[in-house]
């Protein structure tokens, strides 16, 4: 089953630049790995402190998967957004 996430962040005040540019230089790489259908960053117009990230993958395993790779990799932006941010995860019937 298909697995959809939307992810809505806010950057630290000040700190919008590097947090796109954090995404910008990952998802390339992030959209190669196995089962990654769409991998895409999107920052508000209007407020570019505010990002929505979405994701689709393939089915749950895909998603795990990638989400060890990330551990693996020691990826951390907790300091350039405020939060964790809101999680919404759709799965295709």
């Amino acid at each position: 089953m298909a697995i959809w996430m939307n992810i809505f962040m806010e950057a630290v005040e000040g700190r919008g630049d590097e947090l796109a540019a954090s995404y910008a230089g990952r998802c390339p790489g992030i959209r190669e790995e196995p089962g990654c259908v769409n991998f895409s960053f999107y920052r508000n117009v209007e407020n570019p402190d505010q990002f929505i990230l979405h994701e689709e993958w393939e089915n749950e395993a895909a998603l795990d998967a990638h989400r060890i790779l990330v551990q693996q990799q020691g990826v951390d932006i907790s300091h350039l957004r405020k939060g964790a941010g809101h999680r919404e995860y759709v799965s295709i019937i």
